[in-house]
């Protein structure tokens, strides 16, 4: 029995032993993948910054290239599973914390890791590659553009004299054999300017008088922790006294900071013939709210949308590409007691009277000296 086992035993390592034999030796050394690295330049055309990430991922799992029937693909030892369809290779971000520079040219490297690949036969061997924006700014008004959606990752492994060498990068067509160094997108400078001026009419309407407004901002993610400036060029002054409820040396703002809800809120005091203007970004939500001054009417006008309608709000209106100016106009007129008339009137009637009797005696006298 024991010698049973010990013979086939000797048949089963004779039977592996002959198997090992079988697979020819690789007579290459494998060579790993390194670090694909791409700048990526958002050409900002104005002066805000927009909230947007940008990727790099997958839409194809590894392939081989073929070319006129014939096919550079050979998967060697390689795990033909590496970067399936969907994986992340790459992210870089923009935002307002960045320094915009004289040039307006925000510049950063995407970085792909391919030291998870080891390849250990020649071929080509490659990934189709989408750059997708995401993020507020990508969503918002205006869009930032995205110039070049679909590249390759191509990794090459050719036989140099019995060694492997390896290159790799990223193309825009497979045919290509140079690699891209950079894509560039565009951040368009649409910012229209939002203004509202302050008219006071009116017989007691007070040229020197302030008028409280509320502005609040929404719809402005793509821009969120940007400061954008506030215009206060047409006005507005400062006030000096309280004498009509205005707080004392107040000074209006001269910018306005984007919550990270994309919200911002905002108080301005305006007399008459003063206006602010406030740059925002095209698809802004704004909404302007003057507060009651006791004795005025007030109406509101947007420009080039109509004539004056009553009120002290806006509502909700969303800006485009052009700017906005909106008229508050507050009038106070002169309503004179009737009894301030008549008090007068006697006064008025005796100096009629009695001129009107000094005339009828000189013209008598003259008469009868005729």
């Amino acid at each position: 029995m024991k010698n049973k086992t010990r013979r086939l035993a000797s048949v089963l390592v004779a039977m592996l032993l002959l198997a090992l034999s079988a697979v020819p030796a690789s007579a290459y050394t494998a060579v790993t993948g390194g670090t694909v690295t791409v700048q990526e330049e958002l050409h900002v055309a104005g002066s805000v910054i927009p909230n947007v990430t940008y990727e790099l991922k997958t839409t194809s799992n590894m392939t081989g290239y073929s070319n006129g029937g014939v096919d550079y693909f050979y998967a060697g030892a390689i795990d033909v599973s590496k970067f399936p369809t969907g994986t992340s290779l790459a992210t870089l971000s923009f935002g307002p914390t960045d320094t915009l520079p004289a040039d307006g040219k925000l510049k950063k490297d995407f970085s792909i890791d391919l030291s998870s690949l080891s390849f250990t036969q020649p071929g080509i061997y490659y990934w189709t590659v989408e750059k997708v924006a995401s993020g507020a700014g990508a969503t918002g008004d205006p869009k930032v553009s995205n110039e070049k959606k679909t590249l390759y990752l191509v990794v090459r492994v050719v036989d140099n004299s019995g060694n492997l060498e390896i290159s790799y990068g990223l193309s825009e067509s497979l045919s290509s054999t140079t690699k891209i160094n950079s894509i560039v997108d565009n951040y368009p400078a649409k910012e229209p300017q939002l203004t509202i001026e302050k008219l006071v009419r009116g017989a007691l309407g007070s040229k020197d008088q302030y008028f409280m407004f509320t502005v609040n901002l929404s719809g402005m993610s793509a821009v969120a922790g940007n400061t954008l400036p506030v215009n206060t060029a047409g006005g507005p002054g400062t006030p000096a006294t309280t004498l009509f409820g205005e707080p004392a040396n107040y000074a209006n703002p001269t910018s306005v900071t984007i919550g990270a809800d994309g919200t911002a809120s905002v108080v301005f005091w305006l007399k008459d013939d003063e206006d602010v203007s406030i740059k925002l970004i095209q698809g802004a939500t704004y909404n302007v709210t003057e507060t009651e001054e006791p004795g005025y009417t007030s109406e509101y006008k947007i420009v080039g949308e109509g004539d004056y309608v009553s009120g002290l709000t806006t509502g909700n209106h969303s800006i485009g590409e052009s700017a906005v100016e909106v008229l508050f106009r507050n009038t106070k007129d002169a309503t004179v007691p009737t009894g301030v008339l008549l008090s007068v009137a006697p006064a008025i009637a005796v100096i009629t009277i009695g001129g009107a009797g000094l005339l009828i005696m000189l013209a008598s006298r003259k008469r009868k000296q005729h």
